[in-house]
């Protein structure tokens, strides 16, 4: 059939909520646009049938971003950064006013001290663990408050078009290899995975865990599982 089609690939996919029906659809993509596969992968990612929504909070922590490239506006996107910077610049201001006035003698509590210190803190640690992560990683996985509707794994991905990087809102699923009806999405790594964003299974999230490349889309399983009886 994909000979048929002058070499175009197929795709087999599910049908709506019916386990047990499937349509075999055309990949837009040549062969030699699709990343490569890596021998030791078991399932491939795809985009969620359901594209992915802002809330009203996400709105105002991840302005200037939405599901297609040319939704991307740079300096929106980049605005609650600048203001979380004037933040924490202005409690660190506040923190060495403090200092200043106690080396006049003005006497000033340590409660004092420990607020602007911690408020100081407090930003500078959340500056560094969003953008921080976004900048490194390339992607950020969102909080349940950040998307609106039930949906999750959510993430905001670099996406380069035309040589230019635009950031755009991604929802991946897979089929579970293990449980063959139940999906995978995205989640956070975390305890067992650190600074990782991976794919769980939502009937067994513990147990079956993916890694997730988001360049090549490829997962491969990052728990062990016990070898059957019988199998050396």
């Amino acid at each position: 059939m994909s000979e048929g089609l002058g070499g175009r690939l197929l795709d087999l996919r599910q049908q709506g909520e019916h386990v047990h029906e499937y349509t075999i659809e055309v990949i837009e993509l040549t062969e030699a646009d699709i990343p490569f596969r890596l021998e030791s992968s078991v399932l491939r990612y795809r985009l969620s049938d359901e594209p992915p929504r802002l809330s009203w909070v996400g709105r105002i922590h991840h302005p200037g971003v939405g599901a297609k490239p040319e939704d991307y506006r740079k300096w929106y996107f980049l605005m609650p950064f600048f203001v979380e910077c004037g933040v924490a610049l202005f409690a660190a201001l506040m923190t060495a006013a403090v200092a200043a006035v106690t080396l006049l003698g003005v006497p000033f509590s340590m409660t004092t001290y420990l607020y602007y210190a911690g408020f100081t803190a407090l930003v500078i640690w959340g500056i560094g663990k969003r953008w921080g992560r976004l900048f490194e990683d390339r992607s950020l996985l969102l909080s349940i408050n950040d998307v609106a509707g039930s949906g999750e794994g959510v993430i905001l991905d670099r996406e380069k078009v035309d040589d230019v990087n635009h950031m755009v809102l991604r929802r991946y699923v897979a089929s579970c290899p293990i449980c063959s009806t139940a999906l995978i999405g995205l989640a956070r790594g975390e305890p067992h995975f650190k600074r990782r964003i991976v794919g769980r299974c939502e009937d067994s999230p513990r147990e079956h865990v993916f890694s997730f490349d988001r360049v090549t889309l490829e997962g491969a399983p990052l728990i062990q599982r016990p070898a059957r009886a019988g199998t050396s």
